[in-house]
């Protein structure tokens, strides 16, 4: 029987993780202060990365909008000045949703500015020095929707599956060098911010008026009567974990309630699985 107790970090590694102040970040932050784990937390909210001071000593906290490319070249080399980053998590996300021919493009680019072009120059910013030591993983926190297009979702679908073909391509790359790139995916809906943002979110643009009205307001009101139901986020945080701790970590995992849909494709056959989507639709 799998044991409930969250499990230990590689002892002596240093970690940075973006998306820090809040949600899943912020968790893992914690977990790994609480262990007495060096952590380089960054993230754009300031006041969510100062309440990690009380979780530890070993912290260095970095301010970081990845919306701002100058920014994040500012940034990254103040944490390579601080030190060798064994483990880079790129955690940080955004959600924007809705019919797609009712969203605004800026919106889309927002999202692919932190879900992949973040994660990106974040991660060439600490290769480098991964590949001088011939040492390093990078964990990029990826989804569902980046194997399945989910509907009312394609801005974060699309930048989920830009993420996964980035992980797959790089892991070739730096395995070369001794680094391990893994994708966790997570399946299923976790009780975090983020969660609670794209509700809000997408309450906040929903149209009566629109000809997706009926759906939309649908999927708006059983996600807000299931809001408590969501899974504990802590097992997330130790999926990480135990993603760090492999010695030979595989490209993909996936942990979640729904991880089960990952096979679902394969034992029903790629269009009758879309036409299963598609149902629920109706």
């Amino acid at each position: 029987m799998e044991s409930n107790r969250m499990p230990a970090a590689p002892v002596g590694k240093r970690w940075m993780i973006t998306g820090s102040a809040t949600g899943i970040g912020a968790l893992l932050a914690q977990t790994l202060l609480n262990q007495g784990i060096s952590v380089v937390a960054t993230d754009k909210d300031s006041t969510g990365l100062a309440a990690l001071q009380s979780h530890g000593a070993d912290l260095l906290i970095l301010p970081m909008d990845l919306r701002q490319p100058t920014q994040i070249i500012r940034t990254m080399q103040a944490a390579r000045d601080s030190g060798p980053i064994d483990i880079l998590v790129n955690n940080a996300a955004i959600f924007a949703g809705g019919p797609f021919e009712e969203l605004d493009v800026a919106d889309v680019e927002e999202v692919f500015a932190v879900n992949v072009f973040g994660a990106m120059r974040v991660s060439q910013a600490l290769i480098p020095t991964m590949r001088e030591r011939r040492q390093g993983r990078i964990i990029n926190i990826s989804s569902d929707a980046g194997l399945f297009g989910l509907p009312f979702g394609s801005p974060y679908s699309a930048s989920k599956w830009a993420l996964e073909g980035f992980s797959e391509a790089i892991a070739h790359e730096l395995a070369l060098f001794d680094i391990g790139v893994s994708l966790l995916e997570i399946c299923g809906s976790y009780g975090t911010s983020m969660r609670d943002l794209a509700i809000a979110h997408a309450r906040a643009r929903h149209n009566p008026a629109s000809p997706y009205a009926k759906i939309i307001e649908a999927r708006l009101s059983k996600a807000e009567r299931t809001q408590n139901e969501a899974g504990d986020p802590g097992e997330v945080v130790a999926a990480i974990i135990r993603l760090a701790a492999d010695p030979l970590p595989p490209l993909r995992v996936a942990v979640g309630p729904k991880a089960g849909l990952l096979e679902m494709p394969r034992l029903l056959g790629n269009e009758p699985f879309v036409m299963a989507i598609r149902s629920k639709l109706s």
